[in-house]
């Protein structure tokens, strides 16, 4: 679970304390290129699916993303609904991990453990991160210039809200770099704050029919 920030602690974080925040934002776009907080999809629609992570208050913007350790959740999926595609995309994907969707009693999570734990009580995180501080595009990954962390598909079945658990441990829900030679500073979960997104299923034509002959027996029965 710890894996990620131990190999990154070779490049020297700085653990004191700072006014920095964080920020991890999901979104979902039904063609690739346009995205928003929510998708409104027929039943097996594709949703594409990523987060964004930005952050501010050290450095101004002269910053980059280094990691971050959470639970991807998808509340409200169940078996109708399948992810894949699971990816942390380049150059956010230092250290090799094999990350795994599975069901819980609340929906659908993603993260290295296929288990029924709820998300956080499983025994590994997503850690999307970088090994080098890169601070491209001009201007660094901050709140001004999110950078895309993580994403996925899930062909939906059923409403859903995506999201994610952050690592409650200190400091590990989020580490910026802050230095070009590579000190970092870490978040904890307390000062980062997560946008879910929605995924609606819009209802067929069958069933709205069925809903309009429920009403009108309703209005029947009422006179």
């Amino acid at each position: 679970m710890s894996k990620f920030f131990g190999l990154i602690a070779v490049a020297g974080i700085a653990a004191a304390a700072t006014a920095q925040t964080g920020t991890y934002t999901w979104q979902v776009s039904t063609d690739g290129s346009t995205w928003s907080n929510a998708a409104a999809v027929n039943v097996g629609d594709v949703v594409h699916v990523r987060v964004l992570a930005g952050f501010a208050g050290v450095n101004g913007t002269s910053l980059g993303y280094a990691g971050g350790q959470f639970d991807a959740t998808l509340a409200g999926a169940t078996a109708a609904s399948s992810v894949s595609n699971i990816l942390r995309p380049s150059p956010f994907a230092f250290a090799a991990q094999t990350l795994a969707a599975s069901a819980y009693a609340g929906g659908i999570k993603i993260d290295t453990a296929a288990d029924v734990s709820n998300p956080g009580a499983g025994t590994g995180w997503v850690n999307p991160g970088q090994a080098a501080a890169d601070f491209a595009p001009p201007g660094g990954y901050n709140s001004n210039n999110p950078a895309v962390v993580f994403s996925y598909d899930v062909a939906a079945g059923e409403d859903m809200t995506l999201s994610c658990v952050l690592n409650g441990t200190t400091g590990r829900a989020m580490a910026v770099y802050n230095t070009s030679a590579g000190g970092q500073t870490r978040i904890s979960a307390t000062a980062v704050t997560v946008t879910g997104a929605t995924i609606s299923i819009v209802p067929t034509p069958g069933s709205l029919a069925l809903l309009g002959l429920g009403g009108l027996a309703a209005a029947r029965r009422r006179r």
